[in-house]
């Protein structure tokens, strides 16, 4: 009798369990790069708000400091006076619904500076204004008496995520300095006699 020649294969577990671990892995790395591209849409969408929101308080940031007169002002909204090209231009910065507008007073035209503005998670105003002192500062005070504006911008990023940019600005045009009579000094040489004179607690 010949013999019976033996022949080679995989048996249909082997194919069963095989088709498992390929299934697995395929399962893993597919997991592995759909993670990976959710991080680069997150990371990317979050790099574009950025730099919007930057080029934003910069854009504001370039009306404030030259700014030669404040008209209105309050949490969610200011209109300053400044010059340009030896004209007196008048702008508005105001919050509505969830956008950020600039308004040119003039023209009476409102634009959409940025979007997604959402309630600053601390509690804080859009716009605050301080005195030299840190104590706030309101439109009675004056414009002279301004030394800084703050702003602080909450925008919805990715994934609803809030992302929060703030701001100082110093008004140089109008901001008044510390003068020797703030410090007890009378202008002129003399001095101010008393407990709180700068110059006599110094010297």
């Amino acid at each position: 009798m010949g013999k019976i020649k033996k022949k080679n294969g995989f048996t249909l577990i082997e194919i069963i369990v095989t088709l498992l671990l390929v299934g697995i892995l395929s399962g893993i790395a597919g997991f592995g790069l759909t993670q990976g591209a959710r991080a680069f849409l997150f990371s990317k969408d979050a790099y574009a708000i950025s730099q919007k929101s930057q080029l934003v308080l910069e854009r504001m940031k370039k009306t404030f400091i030259n700014i030669s007169e404040i008209t209105q002002a309050d949490a969610a909204s200011v209109t300053v006076e400044f010059i340009m090209n030896k004209t007196v231009v008048t702008e508005k910065f105001q919050i509505s619904g969830s956008n950020l507008e600039i308004v040119d007073v003039a023209a009476n035209s409102a634009y959409i500076f940025t979007n997604n503005i959402v309630a600053n998670t601390g509690g804080e105003g859009f716009f605050s204004y301080f005195k030299t002192d840190g104590t706030a500062w309101i439109i009675s005070d004056g414009s002279e008496n301004l030394a800084k504006i703050a702003v602080v911008m909450t925008i919805k990023g990715p994934n609803n995520f809030p992302v929060k940019f703030n701001i100082e600005m110093v008004p140089r045009n109008i901001y008044r300095p510390l003068s020797p009579a703030d410090l007890g000094v009378i202008p002129g040489g003399s001095e101010q006699q008393g407990a709180g004179c700068f110059i006599n607690s110094v010297f």
